[in-house]
């Protein structure tokens, strides 16, 4: 359809500009409708179109509510438009619909009924309405989609601006307008009332090629659902775009749908189902240059996928080389069609995949004269270059004050002295991914140093990558604690030896504001030296502006400088007494005018011990809702500690929550004018064992207090559906509160109800055994008279009906008598009988304790060393992930025993005493009535008084401390890093813990 060209209207736009230069819209207004009005009485669309945007401009500007008023205009002015005009307002208004939830969804999340409702005020409507109103103008503006089809979007020129894509992707009115009411049907911000039979893409078709997919005959009552009406404008889309000789059109909104289905479906195979549908349709487009933009979208899914590689865990060695196939995608679409917007969506897509990374980290303290390793992790990087320099500590402090990134990196290359440099050749797979490992370093001496990474022998990091970190080699280290009066002790130790260090220099630094030079400075404080057994006590500081501090350790050359802020102020260890007054009330809801009768207890403690406060006067007072005082007691406890009174509550307050108290506690009731309830409501204990998808049936009662049944009563029921993991195993599932039913019915001559819902799961949610779903039921039940009582429940369904476990601790005392509890439960933790199989074995652990890498530093992927040369270089020092439980292979097993908590619900060792000390893995099966199988695994720490213990603990020092010492005791310890001579040293102190930390 053609529309001959009508006027411009150059000079009338050119006087709006004008007077919207001068800041004039209130007469650049008047101008706007003038054109408005001329261009609706010559047919000319597009002018009317501009007209209509700059209306909306200055009624917004000059009008109060404007937006509100526009949106009844709009809807006013629809009905007289004449085409095309009338198809674009349609469009117009459902965007400025959705524009006006978006601008107020924080009132639409909040709102829960709609209060004075008017349907011509759009203040009040709920977002179901809002998204209604949206919903039908979109369709609308697709209503005579014959004539949209034969309109050119040329004729709208001077309004739509042109974007980077092809014009022949969007060549008439109808791609225009079908595009855009996709864009909002796609969207998944709305958060709608969703029926029980809500829409979801859950089928295969929806991955069918174009042609089948326009054909199917998709309906649902889901009629909110915006997913369901992309569906279908998708649809009418793709069968206009199939009639047409634009090739190019519908590639791209083939492209589109099969995006927005692979998002929103909830279909468990649907990454393979997209990933045929998309080379499919490569495979049948491959000579045509737009084909390229399904190359792209191929290689974007690969180069997505890969980030589910993960270089420790073999299961997901499937992706590892989807970066490699994405990068030769790339390379084949910019070899084979390199003038296309896809080629350079590709350029930036391989520029990601080809991205060098590197970073090193290691710990900030080595021993002097001993080999230490770093870990590397890199990417896309075939060489490694190292180098060790010292720095003198004054100079580095100077240059770290003030200085940060590349000029940081400067001075630190400039101002260290290089001590040795080599390299490494990196295993590399050319996988594109990023992996780890680790190297060692010969030993240093005592002093300040920086290690240097680079992918370059000049270390230069113009259009390069250097790494750096900065390390320290003493041979110090020490154990802290605060005491309740707020000063620190500290024990500095050998770092190699164990043995304590008398002499040690304690130097304290303050950080304090200069306000002069506007920035902190480290000013210097006291200095403590370590007694004969390396112990120094630093007292609290008494100065109401405190300051806090860090302590530089020095002796005979070697330092450490803690690098942890210290708080020092004085705590007051006085003892107060504190009195505390707990009321009780015979109800929690007053009449106005009712009698409240309180009874107090007033509780007497010092912080330690706490008993009753006898003989105790308190004035008991009594607030209204405002806070203001209506009446006043003077009470005083009797030898129990307690006292009582009443209050009679006034009549003609405003009612609400008030309360009564004194200085030491309050309590807070009701008033309102309220009927006493005459019926109450129970839903019944949930009987029967339910999977996902079955049919769970709720029943409970209405029953009024005098005992008779409440008949023919109207129940309202929601159910609102919730994911639970269950695992022993950590795993972070999307939270979601969905309402996936509601109903009426009624109560029975008994007073009885039954409600039944499906027990639907959330599809896109992966099955797994230990996912279960909780479905609240929520009750309204209201009687003919008109009162409503309410109550609610909880039930859970999952893929399996059974819950099994052993109540094993983390640490068992081998001496001690074990006996622990099988727990055989459905998932609403009812106990179920059930048999199955208990076997426990003993893990295979190193032969001696291990050293841990620190917490900051990666798990390798890649190793230079074979586990021989890493245990001659590095010995006791963890190769891989030996002490890793979870990695540990199972040994000898130690028991292996049938259970039936039908006859028996403890497992019973009688020689526990005899297994040796070590770790241990529990493994427990069982079975549901609908024939899942259901195990659960349970690692445990099997230890005694022996020293054989110690080499099993070896990762959790305190654990040692704890199973060694007696009651009372505390210890002081200290690890070497050589630990086959660990040394663990008690001290028996006050009989009171002590809380250290290891550094």
């Amino acid at each position: 359809i053609k529309f001959p060209k009508g006027k411009k209207y150059e000079k009338e736009w050119k006087k709006v500009d004008s007077l919207d230069n001068l800041a004039l819209p209130k007469s650049a207004l008047e101008v706007v409708n003038e054109i408005y009005k001329q261009s609706v009485a010559e047919n000319n669309p597009e002018q009317t179109i501009k007209a209509f945007i700059f209306r909306m401009k200055y009624i917004n500007a000059t009008e109060e509510s404007a937006f509100e008023s526009l949106l009844k205009q709009l809807e006013a002015d629809i009905p007289n438009a004449k085409f095309p005009v009338k198809a674009i307002m349609h469009s117009m208004l459902a965007q400025m619909y959705w524009m006006y939830y978006q601008n107020n969804s924080w009132r639409f999340y909040q709102r829960t009924t709609t209060i004075n409702y008017q349907s011509d005020d759009i203040k009040t409507w709920t977002l179901d309405k809002l998204a209604d109103k949206a919903i039908k103008h979109f369709r609308l503006s697709l209503e005579n989609a014959d004539s949209l089809q034969r309109t050119h979007l040329t004729i709208f020129e001077e309004i739509i601006q042109p974007g980077n894509q092809p014009a022949n992707l969007r060549p008439t009115l109808y791609d225009f307008l079908a595009h855009w009411a996709i864009d909002f049907f796609s969207d998944t911000q709305l958060s709608l009332t969703r029926p029980a039979d809500k829409f979801e893409l859950k089928e295969n078709f929806y991955f069918d090629e174009a042609a089948k997919f326009a054909a199917l005959n998709i309906n649902t009552d889901d009629t909110l659902s915006i997913h369901f009406y992309a569906v279908k404008t998708f649809q009418e889309l793709l069968k206009f775009r199939l009639q047409n000789n634009n090739t190019d059109a519908l590639i791209d909104a083939d492209l589109k749908r099969l995006s927005f289905v692979y998002k929103q479906s909830v279909n468990d195979i649907k990454d393979m189902l997209y990933l045929s549908a998309i080379q499919a349709l490569q495979n049948k487009y491959q000579n045509v240059p737009f084909s390229s933009e399904i190359s792209y979208l191929i290689a974007k899914y690969y180069s997505n996928r890969a980030s589910k590689y993960n270089t420790l865990q073999p299961e997901t060695s499937v992706y590892k080389w989807d970066l490699k196939t994405a990068n030769e995608i790339c390379i084949q679409v910019i070899n084979k069609f390199p003038e296309t917007n896809a080629a350079e969506k590709c350029k930036n897509l391989q520029t990601e995949i080809i991205q060098h990374d590197l970073q090193v980290s290691m710990e900030s303290y080595i021993e002097p004269s001993k080999v230490f390793t770093a870990n590397l992790s890199y990417r896309n990087i075939q060489t490694a270059y190292i180098r060790i320099a010292s720095i003198d500590r004054d100079k580095l402090n100077k240059i770290t004050w003030k200085v940060y990134g590349y000029e940081l990196l400067d001075k630190l290359l400039n101002e260290s002295v290089k001590i040795s440099e080599t390299s490494l050749a990196l295993p590399d797979d050319s996988d594109f991914n990023k992996h780890s490992l680790d190297f060692l370093n010969n030993g240093l001496p005592i002093g300040t140093y920086v290690l240097f990474v680079a992918n370059n022998p000049k270390f230069s990091y113009e259009k390069n990558i250097v790494t750096y970190n900065i390390f320290n080699v003493t041979s110090i280290s020490y154990i802290q604690r605060q005491t309740d009066t707020g000063s620190y002790e500290f024990t500095v130790f050998d770092r190699t030896s164990g043995v304590p260090l008398p002499g040690v220099s304690a130097q304290l630094y303050y950080r304090k504001y200069d306000y002069s030079d506007r920035e902190y400075k480290d000013v210097k404080g006291n200095r403590y030296f370590t007694d004969n057994d390396g112990y120094i006590s630093i007292p609290a500081s008494a100065q109401s502006d405190y300051y806090s501090y860090y302590i530089e350790f020095s002796k005979n050359g070697d330092y450490l400088n803690t690098n942890q802020n210290y708080y020092s102020y004085h705590r007051e260890t006085e003892t107060k007494v504190v009195y505390n007054t707990y009321f009780f009330a015979d109800r929690a809801i007053y009449r106005p005018g009712q009698t409240i009768y309180f009874k107090g207890i007033v509780i007497e403690s010092d912080g330690v011990h706490k008993k009753i406060a006898a003989g105790f006067n308190t004035e008991v007072t009594l607030y209204d809702v405002n806070y203001q005082v209506v009446s006043a007691l003077n009470l005083t406890s009797n030898e129990y500690g307690t006292f009582s009174g009443t209050f009679q509550l006034p009549s003609g307050l405003l009612n609400g929550q008030m309360h009564i108290g004194d200085k030491y506690g309050s309590l807070y009731f009701s008033v309102e004018d309220y009927k006493r309830p005459k019926f109450e409501v129970e839903l019944s204990p949930f009987e029967g064992n339910y999977m996902l998808n079955d049919t769970v049936e709720v029943k409970g009662f209405a029953k009024s207090y005098s005992g008779s049944f409440i008949t023919d009563a109207n129940v309202t029921y929601r159910i609102i559906r919730t994911p639970i993991w269950r695992g022993w195993w950590w795993w972070d599932i999307p939270y979601s509160n969905v309402e996936i039913a509601n109903g009426l019915t009624a109560s029975d001559e008994k007073g009885e109800f039954k409600i039944k819902f499906k027990a639907v799961p959330d599809l896109s949610l992966k099955k797994n055994n230990k996912l279960s779903f909780n479905y609240e039921i929520s009750i309204d039940v209201t009687d003919i008279n008109g009162e409503t009582q309410s109550t609610s429940g909880n039930i859970t369904v999952g893929y399996t009906a059974l819950d099994v476990n052993i109540e094993i601790a983390e640490k068992i005392n081998k001496t001690v008598p074990a006996k622990f509890e099988i727990e055989t439960k459905n998932l609403n933790g009812r106990f179920i009988p059930a048999k199955g199989k208990i076997t426990i074995s003993r893990l295979i652990t190193p032969d001696a304790p291990l050293r841990e890498r620190q917490g900051y530093m990666n798990h390798p992927d890649k190793f230079l060393y074979s586990k021989e040369e890493w245990n001659n270089k590095y010995p006791c020092n963890v190769y891989d992930n030996e002490t890793d439980p979870l990695q540990m292979k199972k040994g000898e097993k130690v028991l292996e025993t049938d259970f039936n908590t039908g006859i028996e619900k403890n497992l019973i060792i009688g020689d526990l005493k005899n297994w040796k000390s070590g770790r241990y893995i529990a493994e427990i099966s069982s079975s549901d009535i609908f024939g899942n199988v259901i195990d659960n695994r349970i690692y445990f720490i099997l230890y005694g008084t022996d020293d054989s213990t110690v080499p099993y603990l070896c990762n959790d020092w305190f654990t040692v401390l704890d199973n060694v010492c007696e009651p009372g005791e505390t210890a002081k310890y200290l690890l070497g890093s050589a630990l086959e001579n660990v040394k663990v040293l008690y001290e028996i102190e006050h009989k009171k813990e002590m809380a250290c930390s290891f550094k």
